[in-house]
């Protein structure tokens, strides 16, 4: 099996971090939405 090269890791870590702020975005949106429906 061959290293996984600088860009491969780097690539790999762009999409963990869009992943999480995605994630991010839907909690809060999900937490919006819980407000509204309570208000």
């Amino acid at each position: 099996m061959t290293e996984p090269s600088a860009a491969a890791w780097a690539r790999f870590g762009m999409l963990a971090v869009i992943a999480e702020r995605e994630l991010e975005d839907a909690r809060n949106a999900e937490a919006a939405a819980a407000v509204l429906a309570a208000a």
